[in-house]
C-alpha cells in the first residue's frame, strides 16, 4: 500500500505509514503534506521522481568535487528517514546526514605515543636492561645444562658398558657396583665439564644464541639492526686506536692485580677457572674468548644494558650499574674487580664513539692480549722487562687514551621508545 501523505510503500497490513505517521486507510486525507490530490496524481510521475532522486545519489563525484545528498522523504519535524525494503530504487547504502558513503574517508592517522615521564623512563630502562641481562644468563644455563645431559648420557652408557663386561648383569643389580657406577660417573663428567675444549664450545654456542635472540628482539619490535644495538660505521679512523689501548691497559690492569694482596684462596679460585678456559687448541680459545665473547658481552652489556639504562638515567649512574654487573658476571672475585674497571671504560668508549664497534674492538684488543704479550708475561720473564713492558704500555695508552678524549668522534643518538 501506497502512503497518501509521503508516497512511500508499506506493507498491506499496516494501518499507520512507519514514515511519516499518516493513517493507511481509504478515508485518508486526499492531499500529501505538500498539497497534491493523491487520488488524481499520476503516480508514475512520483516513481520516475523517486528513480532520479537514486540516480543523483548514487553519482557522488561531481564535477566540482562537491558532494549533493540525495532527496530523501521527511518527516513532518524534518528529521531524515532512510526507507528500509522499499522498491523505489533508493539508495539503502546511503547514511545521511554522517558517513563516508560515495566519498573518500580521510586518511588514516596512527595515534601519537604520548611521550614518557622521568619515573616511566628510569624504571622502563631498568625493566628492559633486567630483560637483556636475565637473557644472557638464560642462554648459558640452557646450553650448560644440555652440554652437561648429553656428557652424562654418554659417561654413564660406557661406565655401564664397562662394568657390565667385567662382572655381568650382577654390577645393575647390586647396591655397592651401583654406587661405584654413580661416583666414576660424576668424577669423569666432572673432568669433562671443566676440560678446555667443553668449556670453549658452551661460550660459543651460547654465544651464537645469544645474539640470535637479541636480533629476534629487534626483529619484534621492527627495528633494524643498526638502531636496535646501535651498530653505525665509525664516523673517524681514530677507532682504530682503542685496539693499542686495550692491549696496553690489559698489561697494566695484570701488574695491578699482581700488586694488590689478594688471599690465596681468590687467587687458586682465579687460576683454576682460567687454566682450564686456556686448557684447548689455540683456534678455539681464540675464538670463544677473543671473538664471540666479547662481541656478545658488548651487544648484551653495552649496547642492551647501558644503552636501555641511559635513557632514564645519567649517563654517569648508567655506566657505573651497567659496569659492575659485567663485572659480577665473570663470577671470580678478581674477575669481577677488572671487569668492572673495564665496564667504565667500555662505556666510555662507546657513549664517545657512538657506535658498538668501539667497545667490541677494545674488548677484543683486552682478550687478545694474553697472547700477544705472552713473550713478557711467562714466568721466566725478568723484573726489569716486566718494569719496561709496563712504561712502554703506560706510555700507548696514555697517547691513545688523550687522543681519543680530544677528538670529535661521536655521532649524536636516535632516539627510539622501546
Amino acid at each position: 500500500m501506497i502512503c497518501k501523505r509521503c508516497f512511500q510503500m508499506s506493507d498491506d497490513d499496516l494501518k499507520v505509514c512507519p514514515y511519516c505517521g499518516a493513517p493507511l486507510t481509504d478515508d485518508a486525507p486526499a492531499e500529501n503534506a505538500q498539497g497534491h490530490d493523491v487520488n488524481t496524481a499520476d503516480k508514475s510521475e512520483y516513481r520516475e521522481q523517486e528513480t532520479q532522486n537514486t540516480a543523483n545519489a548514487q553519482d557522488n563525484n561531481g564535477s566540482d568535487g562537491t558532494y549533493t545528498p540525495p532527496q530523501m522523504p521527511q518527516s513532518p519535524n524534518g528529521d531524515y528517514h532512510v526507507p528500509q525494503g522499499n522498491s523505489y530504487g533508493y539508495n539503502y547504502n546511503y547514511m545521511p546526514p554522517y558517513g563516508y558513503q560515495g566519498r573518500t574517508p580521510p586518511p588514516y592517522v596512527p595515534p601519537v605515543k604520548p611521550p614518557q615521564t622521568k619515573a616511566q623512563r628510569f624504571f622502563s630502562g631498568i625493566g628492559h636492561a633486567a630483560a637483556y641481562v636475565a637473557l644472557f644468563f638464560f642462554c648459558q644455563i640452557v646450553v650448560t645444562m644440555a652440554v652437561t645431559m648429553v656428557v652424562t648420557f654418554n659417561t654413564t652408557s660406557e661406565v655401564t658398558q664397562k662394568y657390565l663386561e667385567q662382572y655381568g648383569e650382577q654390577a645393575l643389580y647390586d647396591q655397592n657396583f651401583i654406587a661405584m657406577i654413580q661416583g666414576e660417573v660424576e668424577g669423569r663428567v666432572y673432568e669433562s665439564l671443566t676440560d678446555g675444549v667443553i668449556l670453549n664450545v658452551i661460550s660459543i654456542v651460547s654465544s651464537l644464541i645469544t645474539v640470535a635472540a637479541v636480533m629476534l628482539v629487534g626483529k619484534v619490535k621492527r627495528r633494524t639492526i643498526s638502531d636496535h644495538i646501535w651498530l653505525y660505521p665509525p664516523r673517524s679512523w681514530k677507532i682504530l686506536l682503542v685496539f693499542p689501548a686495550a692491549v696496553a691497559l690489559q698489561y697494566i690492569i695484570v701488574m695491578l692485580i699482581n700488586v694488590i694482596p689478594w688471599p690465596d684462596a681468590i687467587v687458586e679460585q682465579f687460576n683454576e677457572t682460567y687454566n682450564f678456559i686456556d686448557n684447548s687448541p689455540l683456534w678455539l680459545s681464540v675464538l670463544s674468548t677473543v671473538l664471540l665473547a666479547p662481541i656478545t658481552e658488548e651487544i648484551i652489556f653495552r649496547a642492551c644494558v647501558y644503552g636501555r639504562l641511559r635513557r632514564g638515567m645519567p649517563v654517569l649512574a648508567a655506566g657505573i650499574i651497567s659496569a659492575f654487573t659485567f663485572g659480577l658476571a665473570h663470577g671470580v672475585v678478581i674477575a669481577v674487580f677488572y671487569a668492572t674497571l673495564l665496564g667504565l671504560i667500555l662505556a666510555y668508549v662507546y657513549e664517545k664513539f657512538g657506535t658498538i664497534l668501539a667497545p667490541m674492538l677494545l674488548h677484543i684488543g683486552f682478550n687478545s692480549a694474553n697472547y700477544i704479550l705472552l713473550p713478557v708475561t711467562n714466568d721466566g720473564v725478568s723484573d726489569s722487562v716486566r718494569l719496561i713492558a709496563l712504561a712502554v704500555s703506560a706510555v700507548v695508552f696514555i697517547v691513545c687514551a688523550a687522543v681519543i678524549m680530544l677528538s670529535d668522534v661521536g655521532r649524536k643518538e636516535k632516539e627510539t621508545n622501546e
